[in-house]
């Protein structure tokens, strides 16, 4: 039962943030704040990226180069599909192998 209201409220938290976005799409938001959501979806996804890196530590042998390798291809390439698609191939190449553990 517990999982249940969980699951529900969580779908319903995320309808509420996209029926926000839809309400909120109307009006006009200033330059810098509009400047400051960009950036958003990438600090987003380090975050997520950290703590995964820092909740797994058995996993830090396959995590590590991966984020590793990631970094250095955003730094070069700043586009985040790039960057998300190079840290999965070299976490997906070294499971495989079976280095790192």
């Amino acid at each position: 039962m517990h999982t249940t209201v969980t699951i529900l409220a969580m779908g319903l938290a995320l309808y509420c943030v996209r029926l926000s976005g839809l309400l909120l799409s109307r009006i006009s938001v200033p330059r810098n704040l509009e400047h400051a959501f960009m950036g958003l979806a990438p600090a987003t996804l380090a975050a997520l990226v950290v703590a995964s890196l820092l909740a797994h530590p058995q996993e830090l042998g396959w995590r590590a180069p991966a984020a590793v390798a990631a970094l250095a291809v955003a730094v070069r390439w700043p586009r985040m599909e790039v960057c998300l698609v190079a840290g999965m191939l070299v976490y997906a190449l070294l499971r495989w192998a079976n280095f790192g553990m």
